[in-house]
This record gives C-alpha cells, sequence and structure tokens, in this order.
C-alpha cells in the first residue's frame, strides 16, 4: 500500500497582487484611447455628443471589468504544490497538471518587483519548466526548493 504525501506547501497567486497592476494599466490604456478619439474628433472637425462619450466611457469600463473577472476566474484554479521531492502546478479549469523533480532542476532564482514588496509577494523561476510568480510565503517557498534541490544534487554525486 502506497502512502499519500502531503505537500510541504501548497499556494495560489495573489489575486490582488495580479489585478492591481492590470487594471492600473487597463484604465491608462482606456484614458489613452478616449484621448487619441477625441484628437481624431477634433482633428476631422467633427462634434462628439456627450451621450456618445459616456457611451465609449460605459463600454471601456465594462471591458475592464469583464477582464479582471476573467483573470480572477483563471487564477482561482491554479495551483503549486510543493513537495519534499517534486513540484506540481494544477490548472483546475483546464484540467491540466504539470510536475518537475527536484532532481531535473537546472537553475532556481528568487526575485521581487515594487509590487510585489507592495503586496509581500515574489516570483520564483525554476528552471526549465516552472515561474510561480505572485505568490505569498515566497521567501520560505524558495529555501525549501533551493535546499531540495541541493539535496538531490548531491544524492546524485553520492551514486556516481
Amino acid at each position: 500500500m502506497r502512502m499519500v504525501q502531503e505537500p510541504q506547501f501548497v499556494l495560489r497567486q495573489h489575486t490582488p497582487r495580479v489585478l492591481f497592476p492590470k487594471a492600473i494599466l487597463l484604465v491608462f490604456l482606456c484614458c489613452v484611447l478616449i484621448f487619441l478619439v477625441w484628437l481624431n474628433a477634433v482633428i476631422l472637425n467633427l462634434s462628439l455628443s456627450p451621450e456618445f462619450a459616456v457611451a465609449i466611457i460605459l463600454l471601456l469600463l465594462f471591458l475592464i471589468a469583464l477582464e479582471l473577472y476573467y483573470t480572477n476566474v483563471r487564477l482561482s484554479g491554479r495551483e503549486y504544490l510543493f513537495f519534499d521531492d517534486r513540484i506540481l502546478h494544477r490548472d483546475r479549469h483546464l484540467k491540466k497538471q504539470r510536475y518537475m523533480h527536484y532532481s531535473s532542476v537546472l537553475r532556481i532564482s528568487y526575485s521581487r518587483s515594487v509590487f510585489d514588496r507592495l503586496f509581500n509577494t515574489g516570483t520564483i523561476a525554476i528552471e526549465p519548466a516552472f515561474r510561480v510568480s505572485h505568490i505569498r510565503k515566497s521567501g520560505p517557498v524558495y529555501r525549501h526548493v533551493e535546499r531540495s534541490v541541493h539535496h538531490f544534487r548531491n544524492l546524485g554525486k553520492t551514486f556516481k
């Protein structure tokens, strides 16, 4: 009978960390689009009715909300499970999962952007297979992965 191993960490991407920069970018792009529509109307000597301007703004706000909702739903189905010997990435919406044993890790790196520091998250790149981004507890997870990779590398050297 095989025992089921429990993961050391089960992590999901931190939703506010992902949505906040995306919302800022989308609002900025909508402002640029509105400005370009207005500039085009001025150059062509067209008059834009207030109703048209309100309709454009409402449409853009609807599209922003739709994109943020879709991103939130997509993120809710993703999770990363860190075991003693492997990493598992599971996407429940796509019904896909990928895994990687620590023995096949070539390189790992850890980084934190300005937004990561603001939201207390980080990104761990585990080459060649994973980039685990915008996760909480990124420091302890990175140390766990680093120790596990080091352990499996040393284990491989003892058998050579």
